[in-house]
């Protein structure tokens, strides 16, 4: 266990070195005393997908490549004189989250085995594959949390290290908002204090289970993140380079994770518009950056699927051979329907195409989806209504500490209204699926508060902080508590690799499962796992066998491909 927090923390450090480094060469800040070193965290996690992702065109994320990139952000923080009290501390607190999180937890089920780890393997053992997707459908909707994560394989965290950036990611977005709920709450107003209160005590409710995290957790975490950020600006006329800037590339981020969070976009988008003055966008080198990352991710889709958004078949190119427009088609519709409950239809079911059109899936979804939905965001819900209750009952008992009405704030609460109910409109009409909306009704909800709080507040009310400090420290509480019951529950069933999260199977010893090798020419071209998951094990794997699978090799770049389209 001590080999976890030392790992994680080590972790956290080398983030922060590529972090700090992003934040003064693409966001051009180089204020030194203000830098909040979990907020570097946060953007070391982009800068190093990027690196990742960038790499694998050309190379496997292996050991010795990984070594190099973990190596380099260690000497960057030792001889730019980075390192400091303050980063050791931060590092060292984000460890601390993320040991907590990991200790003697599970990967995600069922898709960790499904296609994360397989994915991740691959991408440590080869370099790009081109039709991937043909391998297994599943490996087309990878998210960058697989590159972020394949280049933690190294010498010293070994193949464990692929399990640390999803905690980490988490860690920091934790203390990232305490940092300003707890130092910085006399320096915002009090619409701000009540939004980033409303994200913390849910980050805490909703991300205490490392076995949920999948690649969704990243996504909605980029997504609050974008949004505190936004909430932070003061006056959008001014050009306000940096904000904008970190507004732009944790956006981007959030799709690479989600494209269903497309809308994300329109945050940067109306950022920009607002502001006064002629904008030289050759000057904002976060813009050159994140269209590099975007085009790099897009160009990465193209050749593991063949499409630019997979599986949209308007997207994809049907003169590569490797691109299946029926099978893109097929994929397209049972997405859909299975978000929409179509396996829980009672007889006469419907074919997947009927069960989409119109709202024939709705009664079906209520019965299983909707009462889902409701079961995990109720008690959030229930949260906000006592909270805005509370705010009625003691506005005018304490002295004032910040306004809560201008007309930035009131802007702001209704553009992320807007943007959370066109959200919840999309995302009920093609996937709502609770894991999709989660973000979305979490904004929506918490504007909803603000927007009530601002239109029935005063110019100038107030609020008292300490029963805000009490549910801070008691939500922390809780966070803790549930993790070292979990720990404490599993704390004497022993498995290999323990107490690391299983990787290689999830039976009770963790073994390394059974693969059939399939052969092509006397070669091994890939495997299949036979019924089980295929985990971190044998690469590239799929659970399921295709015979009308073909592989060739040309430019030394692997290729997966059908005979026929």
């Amino acid at each position: 266990m001590i080999k976890i927090l030392l790992f994680s923390t080590t972790a956290a450090l080398i983030f922060i070195s590529y972090g700090i480094f992003f934040i003064k060469i693409f966001l051009l800040d180089k204020n030194k005393i203000n830098l909040n070193y979990s907020e570097c965290g946060l953007f070391g996690i982009i800068f190093l997908s990027f690196i990742s992702l960038l790499l694998n065109f050309f190379t496997p994320l292996n050991s010795s490549t990984n070594n190099i990139v973990a190596i380099i952000a260690l000497l960057f923080a030792i001889f730019s004189k980075n390192i400091n009290y303050k980063i050791i501390k931060i590092s060292f607190i984000a460890g601390c989250i993320s040991s907590t999180l990991i200790i003697l937890n599970n990967a995600n089920r069922p898709d960790a085995g499904l296609y994360h780890l397989p994915y991740i393997n691959i991408i440590n053992d080869e370099k790009i594959i081109l039709g991937l997707s043909n391998l297994h459908s599943r490996f087309g909707h990878i998210s960058i949390l697989q590159y972020t994560s394949a280049i933690f394989k190294n010498s010293l965290f070994g193949t464990n290290g692929i399990l640390i950036p999803a905690a980490l990611i988490s860690s920091f977005f934790i203390l990232f908002l305490l940092d300003i709920l707890i130092k910085n709450k006399k320096k915002i107003l009090l619409s701000e204090y009540y939004l980033i209160f409303f994200l913390f005590i849910f980050s805490l409710y909703h991300f205490s289970n490392y076995s949920e995290y999948g690649n969704d957790v990243p996504a909605y975490i980029y997504f609050f993140f974008t949004i505190a950020i936004f909430y932070k600006i003061k006056d959008f006329k001014k050009d306000n380079y940096v904000e904008n800037g970190k507004i732009l590339s944790t956006s981007i981020f959030v799709l690479l994770n989600k494209i269903f969070f497309l809308l994300i976009l329109l945050i940067p988008i109306i950022s920009f518009l607002l502001i006064k003055k002629k904008i030289n966008f050759l000057k904002y080198r976060a813009l050159i950056f994140s269209l590099i990352f975007i085009l790099l991710w897009f160009m990465k889709n193209i050749l593991v699927t063949g499409c630019v958004i997979y599986p949209v078949e308007l997207t994809c190119i049907k003169k590569l051979n490797w691109v299946h427009i029926n099978d893109v088609k097929n994929l397209n519709i049972s997405s859909e329907a299975w978000a929409k409950g179509w396996n829980d239809q009672k007889e006469p079911r419907l074919n997947m195409e009927e069960y989409n059109s119109g709202f024939k899936w709705v009664k079906t979804w209520k019965e299983k989806h909707f009462k889902k939905i409701l079961e995990k965001f109720f008690p959030f819900v229930i949260f906000n209504i006592l909270i805005v209750f509370f705010f009625f009952i003691y506005k005018n008992k304490h002295k004032n500490i910040v306004a809560f009405k201008d007309h930035q704030n009131k802007f702001k609460i209704f553009f992320l209204l807007f943007l959370s109910t066109l959200g919840i409109f999309f995302w009920f009409l093609k996937f709502p699926l609770y894991r999709y909306g989660l973000a979305y009704l979490t904004t929506f909800f918490i504007s909803s508060s603000l927007l009530i709080l601002f239109f029935f507040s005063k110019e100038k009310n107030s609020f008292t902080i300490k029963f805000y400090n009490y549910t801070i420290y008691a939500a922390i509480f809780l966070f803790i508590i549930f993790n070292v019951k979990r720990i404490n529950n599993n704390f004497g069933i022993y498995y290999n690799d323990y107490p690391w999260p299983k990787i290689y199977s999830f039976n009770e010893i963790n073994n390394l499962i059974t693969y059939k090798p399939i052969f092509q020419d006397n070669k091994i071209v890939y495997y299949v796992s036979e019924g089980e998951l295929c985990m971190y094990g044998k690469s590239p794997c799929t659970s399921y066998y295709n015979k009308e699978i073909k592989f060739k090799e040309k430019n030394n770049y692997k290729i997966f491909y059908k005979e026929t389209n």
